[in-house]
Order: C-alpha cells, then structure tokens, then sequence
C-alpha cells in the first residue's frame, strides 16, 4: 500500500477514536476531515438501544448488517509481502538460524520463521529488554513495528590460559559479581569478559526485522540452555520409542541386543545435564496423557465452580472468552470525575501472554480511587485481533456498562463510554461501531 495511503489511513483511524471523545466544536472539525477522506456516513450518537443480556448474541448479528464506518484491515495480506509490496528474502529462502548470530546484519523472518526457530532464540547469554511502548505488533511496516532488544552479557573465564573454563554469565549486575568473586576449579581468578553487541527485534504485522550490532570479540558459552525444534523432535522420538525408559537411561543410550541405541545427549549438549533430560522427558509424559476433550471437560467444570464469572463465550473461527466478576462489574461506573487525568476506561490488549502467538488477552481497565490504580474490568480471550473478535469484547463490556446503570438507577450518557484504546486500528473501527449501534 503506497506510504499517502497508509498515513491516510492512520490519520482517519486516530480521528474516529477522537470523534467519541471531543467536543461538539471539536467533532465538527474531525467530520470535516473525514468527510475530505471520503468517509460521508452521518455520524449518530450511540447508546440509543439498551442491550440486554438475552439480545447479546441476537445484537452481535444485527450490528454486522448495520451501516457503518469502517477502515479496511490492510494487515491480513502483508505475512506474504513487504511494506513496499515487494516479497522478502527471508519468505524466499529455507530459514538459516543456529542460534548464533554474529556480525553487522539485519534480515526478515517471517512468523513461521519465526516459530520454526523458537522465536529466534540465541545461544549467547543475553539481558532482553522488552522493548519501547510506541511501537505497534500489528504495524504494516517493520520500522513502526515495536522494538525489543538482546544485550550479550559476553562470558566469565578463567584467568589460568590452560583453563578453558567458561560460565555462563547471569543476567543481573550483581549476580555476575557473585560469579566472579568465587575462583575457578583450578584455583584461579575468574573474570567477566563483557560485550558490546546488542541485536534490536522489530516486531511487526509481517514477523520480525532483526538487525544484528556487531561482533562477538569473545568465545562462545558451553553450557547451552536451548534446543531447536528439529532436536525437541528427536528427543520425542527417542522418549516415544522407549517409553519405560528413565532418565538415566536415555542419556546412556537405550539398551540394544548388540549396543546401546541413541543417547539423547547426541542431540545436543544441553541433554547433557540428567535433570534437563527428566523434565523434558516428563512434559512430553504429560501431554500425551492430555485427551481432546480435556480443555472442553475442565472449562465446563471451572464455568460450573466459578457460576458468573464466565460472561459471554463464543468458541469457533472467531473464539472469544470474556470473563468479569461482580467486584469488576461494580467497578465500572463511576458518578464522580477524578482531578487527574485518569477519567474513563482503558483498553488494550496483551500479546504473548498465551502459547499460541496470535492469541491475545484483551484487557478493560477503570482507574480505582480506593485503591489508586488501574482494576481490570473486563477481560477477554481472543484468539485473533480482527474487528470481529474486538466487536464482541466491545459489546460485552457496553452491555454490562448498561446493566449497571440500570442496577444503580442511572442515565445513560456519553461520557461513560469514553475510553482510550491503545492497539490496531481494527480495535478503533470495531468501538465507533458498537458505539453507534
């Protein structure tokens, strides 16, 4: 999408979430510029229909056929495209990562990439730092993408030069001090080596840009704490073709009717250590003694011990879970304006807090004067970011801001549903729409 497009895009994205949050002077003006975009809808005053609890689903449907304001998604095409259009190397090429970047590069990794590596994860000891908060994971360009960084903590050797002990330096200051201070095996002085590499993740809509900062002056660690998913694979095999096997015996090797068979440690080093071997070894006892049904059987009976705290659920191509108490649920109107800026609810959206990377967990916040911070109201599990699993979370939580009002005998105005929404544009698109519904 050409560069005007996508600024336009942004800048329209930015004045519908302000059009719910401006004066009427102010709203005028922001219509005017939409209306310059090509956006000419009549823009209405939401809130005209109460929501009941029976109706959610019923309204969910309504709302789709309703005529609205809506951006295009532009992020569902560009995993397969550059933000120049043009396709990537790395979507070219067979992905090339031993876990031991060195030197001045940078490259794209698709998200599959991505996953086959494990996230792109390294050997060398680093310091991660998540990252900045201006940054978008759902950005149509790497470099708006949002930005995390590896520092390398370099190595701790032996200062005896027929040593060739190395550790594994920790990740605090004062932990690699403690490692210092104790002498090597041999009766020598250990000494930290330190590095200046530092390797930046750009993490986007189309995967992640990573730019490499230079070279490691410094040998590489021993004690190796990662393995590929190309040796998890071996090493399920192994455990599978051996199941009464233990620990020991797989780092020894299987007993044959010649030899032993393979040893684990042949897949690599970190199978070394006996202990890595008996907890690895029991995970993958673990989930294969987990049915299909599990997840079904045990939601069906946390729903049945915690009656109400599961509000709405909608599992299938657009699943979400939302989930809210009755203390959140109280939380949520307010009949009082704070002094400081933290009036109104605010949304967002955690990425990475589950397994699957494109999960999220949607999370509506109110500021507590009683306890002086930010308290979830609203949370919600979605298994994508498009407009229609935001729909759903917005509806809940427009619903239950209704509810209470009608519980505490309330009318019903603007202000209680301005909130600050802090991820996609579809997010933004989604809340003017159930708003105006």
């Amino acid at each position: 999408m050409p560069a005007q497009s996508l600024a336009t895009v942004r800048q329209t994205s930015r004045d519908h979430l302000h059009l719910w949050m401006s004066s009427p002077k102010q709203r005028s003006t922001l219509l005017s510029r939409l209306s310059a975009n090509g956006h000419r809808e009549a823009v209405v005053h939401p809130h005209q229909n109460h929501l009941s609890a029976k109706s959610l689903r019923v309204s969910t449907q309504n709302i789709v056929n309703t005529r609205f304001i809506v951006l295009r998604t532009i992020t569902d095409n560009i995993s397969s495209q550059s933000s120049d259009g043009s396709h990537t190397d790395a979507e070219q090429d067979a992905v090339e990562w031993d876990g031991w970047p060195d030197g001045d590069w940078e490259k794209d990794f698709t998200w599959k990439q991505v996953e086959a590596t494990k996230h792109l994860q390294v050997h060398w000891a680093t310091r991660n730092n998540g990252g900045d908060r201006k940054g978008d994971d759902f950005a149509t360009s790497w470099r708006d993408g949002r930005k995390s960084t590896r520092k390398c903590l370099g190595v701790i050797r032996c200062d005896n030069h027929k040593c060739e002990r190395i550790v594994r330096p920790q990740t605090s200051a004062r932990a690699i001090a403690k490692q210092v201070s104790c002498p090597c095996e041999c009766g020598a002085q250990l000494s930290h080596l330190p590095c200046s590499v530092t390797s930046v993740l750009k993490t986007w809509a189309g995967g992640i840009h990573y730019i490499n900062g230079g070279f490691h002056r410094h040998p590489r660690v021993t004690h190796v704490l990662h393995v590929s998913k190309a040796e998890e694979a071996a090493f399920r095999k192994i455990v599978e073709n051996n199941p009464a096997i233990g620990p020991l015996g797989l780092l020894v090797g299987p007993r044959g009717l010649q030899s032993p068979g393979a040893s684990v440690a042949d897949i690599s080093p970190a199978y070394l250590n006996i202990d890595r071997v008996a907890k690895d070894r029991r995970k993958l006892k673990g989930s294969n003694s987990i049915s299909d049904d599990y997840f079904i059987s045990e939601f069906t009976r946390f729903v049945n011990e915690h009656p109400g705290f599961v509000v709405f659920e909608q599992i299938g191509p657009v699943t979400v879970i939302a989930m809210q108490s009755r203390f959140m649920a109280t939380l949520i109107i307010q009949d009082s304006q704070h002094a400081e800026p933290v009036n109104g609810l605010v949304s967002d959206a955690a990425h990475g807090w589950w397994r699957v990377r494109t999960s999220l967990l949607v999370i509506s916040s109110i500021y507590s004067a009683v306890m002086h911070c930010w308290v979830p109201t609203l949370f919600s599990y979605t298994n994508g970011a498009t407009a229609q699993h935001y729909e759903l979370h917005f509806l809940i939580l427009f619903n239950s801001i209704f509810e209470e009002l009608g519980t505490n005998d309330m009318a019903t105005l603007d202000k209680m549903f301005a909130m600050v929404i802090t991820f996609s544009p579809a997010s933004l698109d989604t809340y003017a729409k159930v708003s105006r519904s």
